[in-house]
């Protein structure tokens, strides 16, 4: 629709328009603006310049900086509205919406023209070329060429662009309501008959010419190097690594995977990976969807066969899973993977095992129980005198303590508990950390539970309390002798004579010494 005279006397005259007094309008025709077709022609420079125009005339004229802005706007919704070919109204030229709508959306797609571009990126064998080509489409779209179009628009499917009229615009947006923005709009119907459509093109091949250099797959695009097509190297990439038959593999891949593939509990697969390799699926399948004829998966379905393939008696597990199953309302969590997500990750008995152990493993030891439930002191424990830390320390920590310290600690090693302790923990240092021929060797660490200490102090405390009967046997033995070498009612103590009890004491020493021999021998 054409705008008639007085929509276009309205559009720059009116204060909720362009806000022109009806001098400076008559002025702007001598510019060469006559109606609001005209404006495509004119940048903001050019409008720079007519109002110096103005101002230089023997009976000056102003174009207010709220008037200035206004038109250097619309001149670029203009040109806008002729790349996606719309028809120009006096609806979808309005200040209050689509023209204010379009200034902000304008702003930051210059903002991101003035950015560098971001990484383009390389197909590497980690990478399949579906991956690859998603990646970089998404790197194309915040790419923005020569004509202010994202370079998305060079590799699209359609290569003749929309030569009918573009939709109508959606309300106050400057957009149809087909796309969510005016970058969405320029991509799907930017036309490549442009005279600047050689640049962005070029810009294309040598990105991907980029992507793709020392590969094998660079080849595939070595016939298009002259002409510098960057279209049509793209597709021609697409259509020998990411082609419908690709696609459609994926699809049995993914599949599979959704309805085959069991979740037992039994290994340290935790339940979150066999979560994520079915959200990796259901996004593999959205994405092929746009290749190929394909009907994705609804989200409830997709809860079901994350639900059937979770095959464990934990019974935390059990009751979340029921949850999910019983919360069947609108917008419940039957109806959302990421609201079931949420009920059954927490509930993994795997990742429960493993922080368990975890904690089991790798906590200090302040003490450990022996025999007959005695404490035995590792970390926790300090002198009482000069609170010494009663435990093994090494060389760099010993020669730090004072006399007093060294003393008590000396006393409390000397103690069958403080013997053990010091074992058990020299035994947990060992295992920390094993050296061999004076380097370490990281591959024979090994961390020492808890039961391991457990035993080690048990074993030290029994060789304690041996060796202490032996000495108790030993020491009635002794009195056992000398008793029957004195008279019977009398003492040693109480011989009649010094040298009488010396020569007791000197039979006793013989007489153990013979049965000691005796006892070693048939030992």
């Amino acid at each position: 629709m054409v705008f008639t005279a007085a929509q276009t006397n309205a559009f720059f005259t009116e204060a909720t328009q362009m806000a022109m007094d009806a001098a400076v309008v008559a002025a702007l025709a001598q510019e060469g603006i006559t109606g609001v077709a005209d404006l495509e022609e004119f940048k903001s420079e050019q409008i720079e310049q007519i109002v110096k125009n103005l101002r230089s005339l023997q009976n000056p004229l102003t174009l207010g900086a709220k008037s200035k802005n206004r038109l250097i706007v619309a001149c670029e919704m203009v040109r806008y509205y002729g790349a996606v070919n719309r028809n120009l109204t006096a609806a979808n030229m309005q200040w209050q919406g689509p023209l204010r709508n379009f200034e902000q959306q304008w702003k930051a797609m210059k903002d991101k023209k003035d950015e560098d571009d971001p990484e383009t990126p390389k197909l590497t064998k980690n990478l399949s070329p579906m991956k690859w080509s998603e990646a970089f489409e998404d790197v194309m779209h915040r790419c923005i060429g020569v004509r202010m179009v994202p370079l998305a628009y060079v590799i699209r499917e359609n290569d003749a662009g929309f030569p009918v009229d573009a939709p109508p615009i959606d309300g106050a947006k400057p957009h149809a309501g087909d796309f969510e923005s005016i970058e969405d709009e320029l991509i799907a119907r930017a036309r490549h008959d442009h005279p600047l459509f050689r640049e962005d093109n070029a810009k294309v091949y040598f990105k991907l010419e980029e992507a793709l250099r020392g590969t094998s797959y660079s080849a595939t695009i070595s016939r298009f190097t002259r002409r510098k097509d960057g279209r049509g190297a793209y597709l021609a990439f697409q259509s020998a690594h990411a082609g419908v038959d690709k696609w459609n593999a994926e699809i049995e891949k993914c599949e599979s995977l959704l309805h085959t593939y069991e979740w037992k509990g039994e290994s340290n697969y935790t339940l979150e990976k066999h979560i994520q390799a079915h959200r990796s699926a259901a996004i593999t399948l959205e994405n092929a969807a746009k290749h190929v004829t394909y009907l994705v998966p609804d989200e409830y379905t997709l809860v079901g066969y994350l639900l059937n393939s979770i095959k464990t008696s934990d019974p935390e597990l059990q009751a979340a899973m029921a949850a999910v199953r019983g919360d069947k309302g609108p917008g419940g969590k039957r109806h959302s993977f990421n609201l079931a997500v949420d009920e059954l990750q927490p509930a993994d008995p795997v990742a429960r095992k493993r922080k368990e152990n975890k904690r089991t493993r790798f906590a200090e030891i302040s003490d450990v129980q022996a025999d007959e439930g005695k404490p035995v002191a590792l970390k926790a424990g300090r002198g009482p005198k000069t609170g010494v830390h009663l435990r093994y320390h090494v060389r760099s920590e010993y020669n730090k303590l004072t006399k007093e310290q060294k003393a008590e600690l000396e006393s409390w090693r000397n103690t069958p508990e403080g013997r053990a302790a010091v074992e058990a923990e020299k035994a947990m240092q060992a295992g920390k950390t094993q050296q061999s021929g004076g380097k370490r060797q990281g591959k024979n660490r090994r961390n020492v539970s808890v039961a391991e200490v457990r035993k080690h102090v048990k074993s030290e405390l029994e060789k304690a309390a041996a060796a202490k009967l032996a000495a108790d046997e030993t020491e009635s033995k002794i009195h056992s002798i000398l008793s029957s070498l004195v008279p019977a009612g009398g003492h040693v103590r109480q011989a009649a004579s010094a040298s009488s009890a010396d020569a007791a004491m000197a039979d006793a020493k013989k007489q153990l010494c013979e049965m000691l021999l005796a006892k070693a021998k048939n030992s």
